[in-house]
């Protein structure tokens, strides 16, 4: 999200903390400007930005995540690999973005979602910066 042209590493955590992950992958992939326009610090503009720059990147990724959603304790090494991805795809370094994610699993109980995991690695991520 944030090799978007506009967009950094708060309003990245603004967009999720406004809108679920997945519903933000559903929108872009669907060009649902209403929805992204309705997240706080997202106008017009960014919103088409957005869908033009990440369509592409999200279609790919969205049959693979409604799969990873509804798995249990065993898909957790499979959710940290996901999670991972999503931030390297965002445009952070693999070991910072592995760090972020450690931090979180780490740090949480069993059974956080690939939602979950993003928010709480992205607010790590943006005190980093």
């Amino acid at each position: 999200m944030i090799s978007v042209t506009g967009i950094g590493p708060r309003l990245a955590t603004n967009i999720l903390s406004g809108i679920s992950a997945l519903e933000f992958v559903h929108a872009v992939c669907n060009d649902d400007v209403k929805r992204l326009v309705g997240i706080p610090g997202v106008g017009r503009k960014t919103a088409d930005r957005m869908i033009f720059e990440l369509k592409d990147r999200l279609s790919k990724m969205a049959p693979h995540r409604d799969a990873v959603a509804g798995e249990d304790k065993a898909a957790d090494g499979r959710m940290k690999d996901d999670a991972l991805s999503a931030l390297v795809n965002l445009g952070y370094r693999g070991n910072i973005a592995k760090e972020a994610v450690e931090r979180v699993v780490d740090g949480s109980p069993e059974g956080l979602t690939l939602e979950v995991t993003l928010k709480r690695a992205l607010k790590i991520l943006a005190k980093q910066k």
